[in-house]
């Protein structure tokens, strides 16, 4: 047998033209009852295609005629290889970036079914031919003729529920009878299907319904065969079985639970392997019966119809058989696999009526199904078994007498009075020989009909497959491996900047929003980085100055008595020169704590950047660096900015006691920056609103520190017993209270002992006011000492506090060390491309659920390379095979 030839190497059709040699094996004409081929011929003028076509398939031309079995075993073969390669070109097809026209692979999958089914009948050995008609139509007394034993049961009522499969075998002790119940769950759809049926008000509808009533009653009985399950009765003579079979197939207390029956015997006439199908009847009212026939349609090799002669039209239940037949199998068709079988004629009234019935079948079949005269054959399977008496007592009854029987089949049919006559008569002798005829001969035909074409177009769709998408993938998979490495990391590389633009755009809003706190509806709000760095740094001054261990009663009084005599000069400075030490490391320690806040702020904004790059491991590893030396620079930046402020103040308030030449000094080198920090104070007491007033004067009254400036010579009238309460601007702890009560104290001593210096000169004139401004006489009493302190450690407080945060340019220093960062990180794009492409080649899961579809499957496109290498080989083993062929013939 030759097919269209393609290169499969090349993916490309090589131009040679489809073969039509057929394998087949001789056949002649074939013609109606009683008339020869030439006869046949000489009637209707010419031939018909299906004669034309046995002829075609056998005698003087044919390339090389195959028997059964020789054809049954290329097909066999041929069926397996064009299967593989249909089921390799759909595994192909299928694959989502195959892109292969959808019609092609809905043509491909039509094609499997019939020729699985084939292929399955041919592995099997079985030749199928179904029996099938109407309820009462006298199939089982086909099926029991051909058998020539009054085996399957049949009555005038409705005797068979189970679909039953004869099959032959050629010894004696294959011989068996084997029972199939459902199982629970198909009886239960079996009622299902019934109860939907009889919800119809029709005849099928009745029927249905009275099924239904009918399992109700014999549920008990029915439900031990489905618990007894499959049973397999050996048996050397038909007699053995004949009970089994009858209950089984009629007997509504068991065949309502039976799926199936299947006879294996020696006594039917027909080549091993051959199966008998005999269906319930089409019109029986049960779904399972109507798609059984479906399915038994589907799958058999030929289908002998059983009709009435009285009623020859083919009705509706009849015409959904052709429908069936072509559905699943339209290569053979109709008419190249349908007997029909027009039986009980002996209830023909006369041979006229039997002749005008005859060409009225004649004539429908030719129209609905194209089916020649030859395939119809006329006569009595009940006559048959009569005169052979091989009819039983129920057959008898209902066939009528014999005599009578026997006597109106010669009236009909018109034959002689002989034996062998009303033998031939009966048309089984004339059945058998037409279907041994189509056995040994015609099914060869059919089959090739049925395999040849769909063969070729298997290979025809499936080469077309391979070439296609050969065009885009090589079969090679490590050179399909580079390929689509080198076509991902494109796509790769051309996805990417579209996401980092992404990126860049989400840490800028986070920046801006979460970080900075700059919106457009708040442009000014402080950042959230800074007020939280503000009250870390707020936390570790108040801390700090709560806690100094020189404030302690025991460590001050040690200090003050340190001398055999109280000496409240040395005292003072040493008390103050301790403080100022501590004070000078709890600023370090301040700015140590404020590097660290910021440190903190900045791995914040790093796990941040670390979830728009997928939590990658080497994003950290690479901006932890950043926020480290952050860390290092806050220190230092701090520590220059408390040198600049911080400490200077300190060392003014603290080190230097009220009117010393230590404060004095520092008033002057501090110069600008005085008014800076009066700029930045933000505290409610008016006392420190001027850093400088307060480092002159110390804790006076603003009104009357403000009328000894312009030179007052009222100072005799100043209230120096006015200190005004204001708030603290801290927590309220035992220190700062102190602090706050010594300054008020401190500000009346103060007041007192300026006002005895001035009346003591005896009131200076105007005009040298200012000159008199002499800072205030130091302390010279313990009381006066600890008060003093302790107002100036509430003065270092609030200015630490209040202005120098602000003045220091802490704000500023955040949000440039913090955009710094964010900065690093958009100036290291062409390094996160990378880490962002090792991480997609490693399966990130965070990554793949970002890309595109395409970019996420890693061995899409090897296994599509393997696929299509499988349906090449597939394709040259058949294309050599098919080529040996040809050499060979």
């Amino acid at each position: 047998m030759r097919i269209a030839r393609r290169d499969v190497r090349l993916g490309q059709s090589s131009g040679d033209a489809p073969s039509t040699r057929r394998v087949g094996s001789r056949r002649g004409s074939v013609e109606p009852d009683g008339a020869t081929g030439s006869e046949t011929e000489s009637r209707n003028g010419t031939e018909t295609d299906h004669t034309r076509t046995g002829r075609d398939s056998g005698g003087a031309g044919t390339d090389n005629p195959m028997d059964w079995t020789a054809a049954a075993a290329h097909f066999r073969d041929r069926l397996r290889q064009s299967l593989q390669v249909a089921r390799r070109a759909l595994d192909l097809a299928t694959h989502p970036r195959a892109e292969v026209d959808p019609s092609a692979i809905l043509a491909l999958k039509a094609l499997i079914p019939p020729l699985e089914r084939q292929l399955g009948r041919l592995e099997r050995g079985e030749f199928r031919i179904a029996v099938v008609g109407l309820e009462k139509a006298g199939k089982s007394t086909l099926v029991n003729a051909w058998l020539e034993h009054d085996l399957l049961p049949s009555d005038s009522a409705r005797c068979t529920f189970t679909t039953t499969r004869v099959h032959a075998v050629a010894q004696e002790a294959e011989q068996r009878l084997e029972i199939d119940p459902f199982t629970p769950e198909e009886f239960q759809k079996l009622q299902d299907d019934l109860a939907r049926i009889a919800q119809a008000n029709t005849e099928e509808g009745r029927r249905a319904q009275a099924d239904l009533d009918a399992i109700a009653a014999m549920r008990g009985a029915l439900n031990v065969v489905i618990d007894e399950g499959e049973r397999v009765l050996p048996f050397q003579n038909l007699e053995e079985i004949a009970e089994p079979l009858r209950r089984a197939v009629a007997d509504p207390a068991q065949a309502y639970a039976v799926k199936e029956v299947r006879l294996f015997t020696n006594r039917l006439a027909a080549p091993p392997g051959v199966v008998f199908q005999d269906v319930p009847g089409l019109n029986s009212g049960l779904a399972k019966h109507v798609e059984e026939s479906r399915a038994m349609l589907a799958d058999c090799d030929a289908v002998i119809l059983v009709q009435r002669s009285s009623t020859p039209s083919i009705e509706a239940s009849e015409q959904r058989l052709i429908e069936f037949v072509h559905q699943g199998d339209d290569r053979v068709g109709v008419a190249g696999k349908l007997f029909v079988f027009l039986g009980r004629i002996d209830q023909e009234g006369s041979a006229e009526s039997l002749r005008d019935n005859l060409e009225l079948a004649t004539r429908d079949w030719e129209a609905r199904g194209r089916l020649t005269p030859d395939r119809i054959v006329v006569g009595s399977a009940a006559a048959f078994l009569v005169l052979k008496n091989l009819a039983k007592d129920n057959l008898l009854k209902n066939a009528g007498n014999r005599d009578k029987l026997l006597a109106n089949l010669r009236h009909v049919t018109r034959c002689g009075e002989g034996y062998e006559d009303l033998l031939q008569a009966t048309g089984i002798p004339r059945l058998k020989e037409r279907v041994q005829r189509y056995l040994e001969h015609e099914r060869v035909e059919a089959l090739r009909l049925r395999c040849e074409e769909a063969i070729d177009d298997i290979l025809r769709i499936s080469t077309d497959i391979h070439s296609d998408v050969r065009h885009r993938f090589p079969e090679d998979p490590e050179l399909a491996r580079q390929l689509f490495e080198d076509e991902r990391r494109i796509r790769f590389s051309n996805w990417w900047p579209g996401y980092w633009d992404r990126v860049r755009a989400e840490l800028n809003r986070h920046y801006e929003r979460e970080v900075i706190r700059r919106t457009p509806e708040s442009p000014s709000a402080r950042p959230l980085a800074l007020e939280e760095l503000r009250t870390r740094y707020v936390a570790a001054v108040e801390e700090g100055l709560n806690h100094l261990p020189a404030l302690q009663p025991e460590r001050r009084d040690t200090i003050f008595d340190s001398g055999t005599v109280f000496d409240s000069t040395r005292a003072n400075l040493d008390w103050r020169r301790e403080l100022y030490r501590q004070i000078a490391d709890l600023l370090d320690d301040v700015a140590r704590a404020l590097a660290l806040e910021l440190e903190r702020e900045a791995t914040s904004l790093v796990d941040v950047m670390s979830d728009l790059l997928f939590r990658a491991p080497r994003v950290r590893a690479e901006m932890k660096k950043v926020p480290e030396s952050i860390r290092l620079t806050m220190e230092h930046g701090l520590r220059a900015l408390f040198l600049r402020f911080a400490r200077p103040i300190a060392e003014a308030l603290i080190r230097g006691p009220l009117g010393s030449e230590t404060r004095q000094g520092t008033v002057v080198r501090l110069g600008p920056d005085i008014d800076l920090i009066d700029h930045y104070y933000e505290g409610g007491d008016p006392t420190y609103a001027s850093l400088k007033r307060y480092l002159t004067y110390g804790p006076r009254p603003p009104a009357d520190a403000r009328e000894e400036e312009r030179g007052s010579t009222r100072r005799s009238s100043v209230n120096v017993n006015g200190a005004t309460d204001h708030p603290a601007g801290g927590p309220a702890d035992s220190a700062t209270s102190t602090g706050r009560r010594a300054a008020a104290s401190l500000s009346r001593l103060v007041g007192r002992r300026r006002n005895k210096t001035v009346t003591s000169a005896n009131a200076v004139p105007p005009s040298s006011a200012a000159a008199d401004l002499a800072p205030p006489i130091p302390a010279t009493r313990r009381e006066d000492i600890i008060r003093e302190v302790h107002a100036d450690l509430e003065a270092l407080r609030q200015y630490l506090l209040h202005a120098v945060f602000h003045a220091a340019g802490f704000a500023a220093f955040c949000e440039q060390e913090l955009g710094r960062l964010r900065d690093r990180f958009l100036e290291l794009e062409s390094t996160w491309r990378g880490v962002a492409e090792n991480e997609w080649l490693q399966g990130n899961p965070r990554l793949l659920a970002v890309v595109p579809p395409e970019l996420r499957d890693s061995s899409g496109d090897t296994e599509i390379c393997d696929r299509l290498k499988r349906l090449g080989a597939a394709l040259r083993e058949a294309w050599m095979a098919d080529t040996e062929e040809d050499e060979s013939s």
